[in-house]
Parts: structure tokens; C-alpha cells; sequence
């Protein structure tokens, strides 16, 4: 069999990459902007399937203390420390998918319109894996954290509940910048501010059709790790702080699309390769490399690295 050259192949990357485009541009501005930053999507190539970043930490026992004017003794001091936290690698597959020339032919179209309709699929959904693999994290990394949990299980969300989840950051609770919830807790919290008839607030939230959130924005996502499966189904709502999930775009992303010879009807094939690299505030992962769902949804491969619990990516809110 004789080597193949590239006039076996047919690249469309600028195709692909077109009808990704205005996908893409919609969808950063919901990881950015959008969420005031407590989601964010950066570049940042690396090597390997860890990241890992170094950071000084608080002086044991605080920096300043009582003084005794009176006193020449020898003062105790203390050093300046240092840890690092890991943030892993996920490995992501585009296709492969597979049409024949000819079919394209029969509706009068170029067969290079398959990487354009690709790209305006593949951009939705890379970005909704993009989402679901920092919710993932972040959700196991705070379920680890008693202290940032506010456990309401066997009542739906309330204002109030919001406002006991927020008490979790104390004199800092001001930190928290945008909520992560299942649309199912976003109705309900809809339905529960028109039933308590909260005065002005009622009327709001009937005429906008969108609920009060402390003045918050809410990310809307029907994410299966929002939604914890048991006797009865329990909601998960996030409360991030800034930089809380941050996604980074580790591997280029590679695109190809190949004419395929040999087969009753000549092919083409489109295929794709990338990796992002998630990292939750305040937490170490320790879990293997190129995680799975199951594995960077535990809550034992995340391990609080942040001396303050305030220091970490947010809080953790359940309901019904």
C-alpha cells in the first residue's frame, strides 16, 4: 500500500473554526463577564496533566501581637511558609465523525460545509463540558468543607436559605459574586418569593420573570451534579467567589478532516483533539491523572490547601 501525502487530505480548519466562532464569543462571555469572574476561561498551554502553583502562606499564628513596653525579652519568630496546589488536566476528544461525500453533493453543498456545521455543534458543547467539568470540581471540593455547607434538605429554596448559605463567609460574605443553580431551584426560588408576597419584591419577580438573588447573578445550568440523586432529590446551588473555577485552555486544539479511499462510497472524516486544565480556589487535587467524571467529582481527591475557609471558592447551599 502506497504512503498516503497530504493531497489525501482536506483540511477545513477555517471552516470548522468560523462556525464555531460566534458560538465561542457568546459562551466566554457567559464564563467571564457574565459571571463577574467567578467562572473564568483563560489561555494557558502547559505540559503534563498537572498544573501546579506555588503561594506563600499566612504566618502561623498571625503577624501582629501585643507589644510590652516594659519588656526586653527575646521575641519567638516565626517563618514565612510556602505550598503549592495541583490543578488536573482533562484529555478531550472531538468526534470522530463520518459522511460521505455524496451525500453532500445530493443537497448541492461542498463537502467542506461539514466542518462548518460541526463547528457551530462542537462550540456548544465544548463549553457546556467546559462548565460541567468545573462544577464537577467545585462541587466536591466544597462538599469536603463542612463549614462553607449550608445543609437545607427537605425544604425548597428560600431567600432566607441564600442568606444562611452567605453567613458560611461571615464578614466576608460580600466575596461571593454570582450563584450556580439547577433550573429547578431557580423556578423554585421564583415560586417562593411570589408565595411569601415580599412587598415590591413580588411584583419584580412576576413582571421580570426572574427571581431576587442579593443582587447576584445566577448561572443557570441543568448539570447532573447539581442535582444529587437519593430517596428524594436533592439541588445544589453554588456561591462563588471571584476566580472560585478557573478553566484553562492547556492543549492547542487540533482539527482534521481526511478523505477516506477503499469503502463503496468515498468518506470524509473529521476528528479533533484539546485539553483544559481545572482549578478550584483554595483546594490541591491529589487524584489521578486525566480524570474521569466519578474521579474529579470526589471530594476525597480535593483537599483544602487555603489556611481560611473564606479563602476558598465559595459556598455550598442544598435543597429539595
Amino acid at each position: 500500500m502506497a504512503e498516503g501525502t497530504e493531497s489525501n487530505f482536506i483540511i477545513y480548519q477555517d471552516e470548522f473554526f468560523a462556525g464555531a466562532f460566534e458560538v465561542i464569543q457568546q459562551n466566554v462571555q457567559v464564563f467571564n463577564a457574565a459571571s463577574r469572574g467567578t467562572i473564568r476561561l483563560l489561555p494557558g498551554v502547559h505540559r503534563g496533566n498537572f498544573e501546579r502553583e506555588s503561594f506563600f502562606t499566612n504566618v502561623s499564628g498571625g503577624l501582629i501581637a501585643r507589644r510590652d513596653p516594659t519588656a526586653v525579652a527575646t521575641a519567638t519568630s516565626s517563618p514565612l511558609g510556602m505550598d503549592d496546589a495541583t490543578a488536573p488536566k482533562l484529555s478531550r476528544r472531538i468526534g470522530p465523525v463520518e459522511d460521505t461525500e455524496s451525500a453532500f453533493k445530493k443537497i448541492s453543498q461542498n463537502p467542506s460545509v461539514m466542518s462548518y456545521i460541526l463547528g457551530q455543534q462542537v462550540g456548544p458543547e465544548m463549553f457546556q463540558d467546559h462548565l460541567k467539568a468545573g462544577i464537577l470540581a467545585c462541587d466536591a471540593a466544597l462538599n469536603g468543607v463542612a463549614a462553607l455547607e449550608y445543609d437545607y434538605s427537605g425544604h425548597d429554596i428560600t431567600t432566607a436559605a441564600l442568606f444562611e448559605v452567605l453567613a458560611k463567609m461571615g464578614d466576608q460574605a460580600s466575596r461571593v459574586l454570582a450563584w450556580v443553580m439547577h433550573s429547578h431551584t431557580y423556578f423554585k426560588l421564583c415560586l417562593s418569593q411570589v408565595s411569601d408576597k415580599i412587598t415590591n419584591v413580588t411584583d419584580q419577580v412576576i413582571q421580570q420573570a426572574s427571581p431576587i438573588t442579593l443582587g447576584r447573578p445566577v448561572i443557570v445550568t441543568d448539570c447532573a451534579q447539581l442535582a444529587l440523586a437519593g430517596t428524594t432529590t436533592r439541588y445544589v446551588t453554588l456561591g462563588l467567589v471571584a476566580g472560585g473555577i478557573t478553566i484553562k485552555e492547556s492543549e492547542e486544539q487540533t482539527i482534521a478532516t481526511q478523505r477516506v479511499l477503499g469503502k463503496t462510497n468515498i468518506t470524509q472524516i473529521l476528528q479533533g483533539e484539546y485539553g483544559i486544565t481545572v482549578r478550584i480556589k483554595g483546594f490541591d487535587y491529589t487524584g489521578a491523572a486525566n480524570p474521569n467524571d466519578a474521579t474529579i467529582g470526589s471530594s476525597a481527591n480535593w483537599t483544602r490547601v487555603a489556611a481560611d475557609v473564606k479563602s476558598c471558592a465559595g459556598v455550598r447551599l442544598l435543597t429539595n
